[in-house]
Order: C-alpha cells, then sequence, then structure tokens
C-alpha cells in the first residue's frame, strides 16, 4: 500500500481491451456463450463509482490532460455531458441514495444530512440509528429513514445469489448506496479503519480486519502530498492563494504533510488523496474474499471516493490540489479498472462512474465575482426578528431548529395563545427575503400547493421538498451565494467551497458507462441522475420494487433493441 502510495506511473493496461476489439463485438460474443442461465449475455459484474463533488464540468477541464480510466471511458463509453441531480440539496447522502434509488428525496426521504425533528426539535443525522450501534464503538448507522429500496435491493431480490458490496469513505454515502437488503457495507472509521453498523453485521469479517490491520501498518505521519504532475494551466489560481481553506494544518499550498497521533492521522488522511487508494484497496480484496464475479449472477460492487469532496472544500474548485486529485482518480481508477479486468474479464465487466454533487465557485474567486458571490450569515436575521417576536406575542424562543435550506420554528406556545401561526412564519419569511444573497422563500404550505413549477429552480426545490421532514421556510440562494448554517463552527478561513443549491454547478456531474452492448457515443441532452437505476436494471434483467421517478436511458442499449 505504501509503494502504491507512492507509484506516479499510470496503469495503461485498462485502455487496451477497448482498442483490441469493439464493444459491440463484445457484446455480440458475450450473448452467444452458450449459457442456458437467464442471466447469459450479462457481465458478472457492475461496478458503480461514485466520485464525491466530481464536477460534469471537469470532464472537459480536463480533457487533454486524462491518460487513464477518463480517457478510455471517454474514447470508448456512453458519456452523458448534460446529466444532473435534479433536485436542490445537492448533498453526499443525497446524490447516493438518488442515484442508486432512482427516486428524488421527495420520495426517497434522504432529503440532507441532517434535519430537526418537527415535534421534539433534536437534530436528526440522516443514517443515524439508536438501535444500533457502530462496530468501533461509534454511533450507530443504517438505513432506517431511507423510504423505499433501491438497486442493490432490486439486484438480490432478483436472486439471493447475487452478491453486494458497498465501500467508501463517507458512512452515509455508503449507506445510501447500499440499499436495505446488503450485509456488506463499510466505511472508513477516525478510530479503527474500516468498519459497520450492527444493522448490517454483528462483527466484522476475518478478511476486512486483516486488511485493517495491514493499512493500520503504515505510518502517515510526516507522509507528504505532492503533485504527481506539472499542473500548470490547470488551475485557476496561485497555489498559496489566501483565498483557499486550511483545514488539518495541511496548509495552502503544496506540499501538504500529514502529522499527529493515529486518530489525528486517520482524520487528515481524509483530507488527501490517498484515502481513495485504501477505499480501493478494500475494494479489490472484496472481490477476491466474495469472489464476485465468478458466476453467472451478475454481482454488484459500490465504490464511493470521497477525498475529491473534503479536498474541494478545502482548496476549493480551480486550486492546485483539485486538479492533482482529478487526475489521482482518473489514474487510480485506471489502475482499479485493469485488476478487475485482468482477474474477471473485460467481457463480464460493466463500469460505471458518476458523481453525487458538483460544488459552488470560491469565495472570492473571479467566477464568484461575475456572480457576486458571498458568504450569507442567517444567525443575525433569525435572532433578529425571533426577539422582536418574543416580546411582541410574550412567547418563548420560536426558532427550533435549521438546516442548510430550512427553517424549523417551534409555534407550540403561538398556537396555544390563539394567535395565528401564519403571521410569525410570515415574519420570518419577509425577514429572509429582504437578506442580501437570498433570492427565495417558500413557505411549507406554499411549496405543498404547488403542482405545476414555475421554473427549473422551482422544480428542483420541490424534489427534493418532504413535508415531514423539512421545515416551516424554505430559502434558495442567489446564484454563488452560500448560506452558513447557524451551528456551524469550524471559524474562518477552514474551507473555501461549498455546495447543496439547485444551480448548474452543483446538480451538474458526469455519468460514463463502459462495457458489453453500451453503445459509445456522447449524448448531449438533458438526462437526470434518477435515470441510471432504471437504466441499470433494465441491463440487467431485474424489476424495481416501487414506482421511480426515472426512466431508462433506452438509446445507450439500441444495438440489443
Amino acid at each position: 500500500m505504501e509503494a502504491k502510495a507512492l507509484k506516479s506511473i499510470i496503469a495503461m493496461r485498462f485502455r487496451r481491451y477497448a482498442s483490441s476489439i469493439g464493444l459491440l463485438v463484445l457484446a455480440v460474443l458475450c450473448g452467444s456463450c452458450g449459457s442456458d442461465s437467464k442471466y447469459a449475455g450479462l457481465p458478472n459484474l457492475v461496478v458503480v463509482v461514485v466520485v464525491d463533488q466530481m464536477r460534469g464540468d471537469y470532464l472537459g477541464q480536463f480533457d487533454p490532460h486524462w491518460e487513464g480510466a477518463f480517457r478510455t471511458m471517454l474514447d470508448s463509453g456512453a458519456v452523458f455531458s448534460n446529466f444532473h441531480h435534479d433536485y436542490s440539496a445537492t448533498e453526499s447522502v443525497v446524490g447516493h441514495g438518488t442515484l442508486l434509488s432512482g427516486r428524488y428525496p421527495m420520495h426517497h426521504g434522504f432529503i440532507s444530512t441532517e434535519w430537526i425533528d418537527r415535534e421534539t426539535f433534536a437534530e436528526t443525522f440522516v443514517t443515524g440509528d439508536p438501535d444500533h450501534t457502530q462496530l468501533d464503538g461509534g454511533p450507530g448507522r443504517s438505513p432506517a429513514r431511507f423510504i423505499g429500496t433501491s438497486l442493490a435491493d432490486w439486484v438480490q431480490q432478483d436472486n439471493p445469489k447475487a452478491k453486494v458490496f458497498a465501500i467508501g469513505g463517507k458512512e452515509r454515502s455508503v449507506v445510501g448506496m447500499a440499499g436495505i437488503q446488503t450485509s456488506d457495507a463499510y466505511w472508513y472509521s477516525f478510530s479503527h479503519g474500516f468498519t459497520t453498523s450492527t444493522y448490517y453485521r454483528s462483527e466484522l469479517p476475518e478478511w476486512i480486519e486483516r486488511v485493517n490491520n495491514r493499512q493500520g501498518e503504515i505510518d502517515w505521519a510526516g507522509f507528504v502530498w505532492n503533485p504527481i504532475r506539472n499542473l500548470e494551466g490547470m488551475a485557476f489560481r496561485a497555489d498559496d492563494s489566501p483565498i483557499e481553506g486550511n483545514m488539518f494544518g495541511l496548509g495552502r499550498a503544496f506540499p501538504h504533510t500529514i502529522g499527529g497521533g493515529d486518530d489525528d492521522q486517520r482524520m487528515t488522511l481524509s483530507g488527501t488523496p490517498f484515502a481513495d487508494e485504501l477505499v480501493l484497496e478494500m475494494a479489490l480484496e472484496a472481490v477476491t474474499e466474495l469472489e464476485m464475479g465468478e458466476d453467472d449472477v451478475p454481482d454488484l460492487l459500490l465504490v464511493t471516493l470521497s477525498s475529491l469532496d473534503l479536498i474541494g472544500h478545502i482548496w476549493g474548485y480551480g486550486s492546485h490540489e483539485v486538479a492533482d486529485q482529478v487526475l489521482r482518480v482518473d489514474r487510480n481508477l485506471d489502475e482499479f479498472f485493469s485488476e478487475l479486468v485482468d482477474r474477471i474479464g473485460f467481457s463480464e465487466l460493466l463500469f460505471v462512474v458518476t458523481g453525487d454533487h458538483g460544488v459552488a465557485p470560491v469565495i472570492g474567486s473571479e467566477e464568484s465575482l461575475r456572480l457576486n458571490s458571498k458568504w450569507v450569515s442567517l444567525q443575525p436575521v433569525l435572532d433578529s426578528i425571533d426577539s422582536e417576536l418574543q416580546i411582541e406575542l410574550g412567547v418563548s424562543k420560536l426558532v427550533g431548529g435549521t438546516t442548510n435550506r430550512s427553517l424549523y420554528l417551534d409555534l407550540s406556545e403561538v398556537e396555544t395563545s390563539g394567535i395565528d401561526p401564519k403571521l410569525v412564519i410570515s415574519r420570518f419569511a419577509d425577514g429572509l427575503r429582504a437578506t442580501d444573497g437570498i433570492a427565495r422563500v417558500y413557505t411549507r404550505d406554499e411549496l405543498m400547493e404547488i403542482t405545476e413549477p414555475r421554473d427549473e429552480l422551482e422544480r428542483r426545490l420541490l424534489n427534493s421538498f418532504h413535508p415531514d421532514r423539512d421545515g416551516d421556510l424554505l430559502w434558495v440562494p442567489e446564484e454563488g451565494c452560500i448560506p452558513r448554517r447557524v451551528w456551524y463552527s469550524m471559524g474562518e478561513n477552514v474551507i473555501a467551497a461549498h455546495h447543496g443549491s439547485g444551480y448548474d454547478y452543483d446538480t451538474h456531474v458526469p455519468l460514463l458507462i463502459y462495457g458489453p452492448g453500451i453503445v459509445p457515443r456522447s449524448y448531449d441532452h438533458p438526462v437526470s441522475a434518477v435515470d441510471l437505476a432504471p437504466t441499470l436494471a433494465r441491463y440487467l434483467g431485474v424489476t424495481p420494487m416501487e414506482q421511480l421517478d426515472g426512466k431508462v436511458i433506452a438509446e445507450i442499449f439500441e444495438s440489443q433493441m
């Protein structure tokens, strides 16, 4: 692993399979293998990789520099350049839950990383589960709050012999992908290495412990992150730009050095490219240990790479660090896919690469200045209105809590006093509408009454809205503006950028599909993230277990239909 982290030679084996024989020929050969199984002609392993915070425009921006998996998939796969998460709650857990369920957040219920309970006003973590515990002693995690099922469940419902393995750096992303039946779902823990929750299994398999021990022997203290290539012309600003953040003591400019004790090392590691390498190593071990792709029942390998997300938050879009990381993703996926091809055979593999959300421009960058972007602090506005109303109405504190986009009001005393709650809600709405950086404010009742959205922004907000989990007011920031969470306590100049809006820079992500039976072509028409799950279900011949919002992207199968 240490040698792998230091390696700078890009594996090109993956590419030779694309040039040696056409995908359509492979599909014909695969479909005539002579098997009587209902799965004849299907790959034995479907690999879905979600790259956290992978903006859709990165494919074009770095096109001259791709030398690995992205180069192969762009040249020989189905490429969707207009692929969007068609909702405004563009957060990691929401994206992962949407991609593999085929349903909008309004239906699957994973509307945000957290929300406020409307009755108790307690903060509710999306994957939190008090009935379970994490195997390393941390809080329990599960899909208990997920509504419905996803691709992993449909595959296992179709054939219980199908193996599903989900792995990643963030527990909420893994839980969002893995469905409700999967037993093999693991994520990286700062205290233990890869772990899981008792929802999935009571103890870690021996082989997971073995890999954890092997990875744990790496001493990351003093380990230096340097670019793998000359990044001249790939970044939009100087490497030591003051508008970038500084987290974990890594500094603003290369080189970045990891330091601290074991827990500090693991936490700092998540803000470097090396965390992804640990994930991919564990994924390859899973293929071997679970014998994935070795029978004629298609298996599902779900991988989420989280390093780019934290790197993007800290240094931001256009930084040297983001440029280096996307090039590393290209290289690391090339090595990963090449290893799978060597083990299983190209005709038995389908590769899918996409993203869970994008990211806004860094406040202070040239792009943000054109948009008049700013951090928007809502705390003073809410405090002021709350104080005024407490005096006027003779009630206690009214603000019960907030999320990135929603205000929850405690209206119990108002209702008891015989005051119309709508008057209170209206006061907060007016105050927020007058706040610089806020474009729109909707009451919960207004959103519930909309039958036809007036524009794309409103449609995306509605697709994210869940009346039982969202608050009394929801706001939409001006383009480029980023509301600061009321509880946000990391301090100034720690992160440079954020996401979570319905604007294209947050919704636009890539979609690349590569494998037997997939027509290699570039598509520029609009495709929604909810379309991926029904498309993969059609490819695998499995039936979704509930009505979906998405539709099959049928054109990529036209050679077979």
